[in-house]
């Protein structure tokens, strides 16, 4: 849930792209929007919620008005030019971070341990929702495709969403 207020602001900035058909109701005197994604308008037969389908229907159109975009990546500054037509001037790439001192690679050996994962096994890690684009039915094929050399690797999934069925 995105909260919004503007009251006398001079600049807003909203940090999900589904705040941007505010602009609609009540413009702040300048509006920055981050955008993260935009598979809802490639993948719109995924959206099951009511009010989501209608802030993705108005989201392109707010998009256009909005004063400065930020993109998370250069791929995604590409898309809002080419699926929406965005002046490439609005559009600024702000490369998401990450805190090194929380989050770095573990050694092999540490990892196995604190998941308990079996040192005799390979792995495949497979890190996605079950929404259709991430094509979970393609990594279960090619996961079994392996499986039929190698009995000694196991599928992993981890990301949110429901979980995959069928064998281990």
């Amino acid at each position: 849930m995105f909260t919004y207020r503007c009251a006398n602001a001079d600049i807003v900035h909203a940090t999900a792209q589904v705040i941007a058909p505010v602009v609609f109701i009540r413009r702040p005197r300048r509006l920055i929007i981050t955008v993260h994604d935009l598979a809802p308008m490639r993948y719109p037969f995924e959206i099951r919620d009511l009010s989501e389908k209608i802030q993705w229907i108005l989201t392109p159109k707010a998009l256009k008005k909005i004063d400065l975009i930020i993109a998370i990546s250069d791929f995604m500054r590409k898309e809002l030019i080419k699926m929406l037509n965005i002046k490439e001037e609005k559009i600024h790439v702000i490369y998401q971070g990450v805190n090194h001192s929380l989050y770095r690679p573990m050694d092999k050996e540490s990892c196995r341990k604190h998941f308990g994962l079996n040192p005799n096994k390979k792995y495949i890690l497979y890190v996605a929702s079950n929404l259709y684009h991430k094509r979970v039915d393609l990594a279960k094929r090619v996961f079994e495709e392996v499986r039929k050399s190698r009995e000694d690797v196991v599928f992993i999934k981890a990301g949110y969403s429901e979980k995959l069925q069928g064998e281990k």
